[in-house]
């Protein structure tokens, strides 16, 4: 009797692992993906600023 207790744990604890390592996977992907999205917001910021800039140098050369 002992033995099934056993084994259904050594099953739950394998699959607890399992679920475990995914979680940590889909953590690290979109960990990365946001990463991702912050460069890209940073660079798309950055050329917003520029332009800005270039707008403001061509509206005080036009007065």
């Amino acid at each position: 009797m002992t033995d099934d207790i056993d084994d259904t744990c050594a099953v739950s604890e394998s699959q607890t692992g399992k679920e475990l390592h995914n979680l940590r996977t889909r953590i690290d992907q979109q960990s990365k993906q946001l990463n991702r999205h912050a460069r890209e917001l940073t660079a798309l910021h950055n050329d917003l600023a520029e332009l800005d800039e270039r707008i403001d140098a061509h509206q005080h050369r036009d007065n």
